[in-house]
């Protein structure tokens, strides 16, 4: 490479102390003993909405992420890394993951505007040309290749939200749990279905009765502030008079209860 005149950031530098002998300097995408302690930090103090994701601080201190779930390294990628390495590394590896996640959430928007392919693939392609600059030749195998072919398939089947498996992995574990005979467990499953068939049923035309279970497919049933708990430990603070008032403001505009006056 020096030869050559190519990536003088990877080139071999003369031994400080010993003569004949050459270093290889830290690549630029890899972080530090600080930095990666700042990264590790920041991953351990996040706090999530339940069930958004799971407990990451058991794997970042001991830099395995090998027990991650596939979901948990969606979210890692698409949201976690770029809050986590900012001010982190050289400035060209940090853009160049930056744009990659950014393409990600891009991909896999709710909706998607059939203007904006064109665009996107321009995005993928300066995406990938940054990392072909910062990263070795030996990171881009056929996984890195298939960002292209991904851009051409959310063009021709429609948002990606619609189509992956999520949903489904999620209720298979609901499924999981009906089992209680392991000789027969197709059957348990589809008895333990009918079984909440059946109560949701009786709990929803039958009003005398409290509901025992949420329905899977009802749609009329959000999510709201009330049900979300976050995870880890919590930190005591001293609320102040401004933090006491946007507390009052946001409950006062956002509470169900309100909706009789605000009309």
């Amino acid at each position: 490479m020096q030869r050559r005149g190519i990536r003088p950031h990877l080139w071999l530098v003369p031994h400080p102390k010993k003569n004949g002998k050459m270093l290889k300097p830290a690549a630029p995408y890899v972080l530090t003993t600080e930095e990666w302690e700042v990264f590790a930090t920041i991953i351990e103090n996040l706090k999530t909405p339940s069930g958004h994701v799971s407990n990451m601080a058991q794997y970042i201190r001991s830099r395995n992420f090998g027990g991650l779930k596939s979901h948990d390294y969606h979210v890692l990628m698409q949201q976690i890394m770029p809050l986590a390495l900012r001010g982190l590394l050289q400035p060209g590896p940090r853009m160049a993951v930056m744009r990659i996640s950014k393409v990600f959430r891009r991909i896999c928007h709710s909706v998607w505007n059939p203007l904006e392919f064109e665009a996107l693939q321009a995005d993928v392609a300066r995406s990938m040309a940054l990392l072909e600059i910062h990263f070795p030749p030996s990171f881009f195998d056929i996984m890195t290749h298939l960002l292209y072919h991904l851009v051409d398939e959310l063009d021709m089947c429609g948002p990606v939200s619609t189509r992956w498996m999520y949903p489904i992995e999620r209720y298979m574990k609901t499924l999981k749990h009906y089992v209680r005979n392991m000789a027969r467990p197709e059957a348990c499953m589809a008895e333990g279905y009918a079984r909440d068939e059946c109560l949701g049923f009786i709990t929803e035309y039958l009003h005398k009765f409290e509901v025992v279970d949420r329905r899977v497919w009802d749609a009329d049933e959000e999510y709201g502030d009330a049900e979300e708990v976050l995870e880890g430990a919590g930190t005591k603070y001293l609320m102040t008079a401004a933090l006491r008032d946007a507390a009052h403001q946001y409950a006062l505009t956002n509470l169900s209860l309100m909706a009789p006056w605000h009309r």
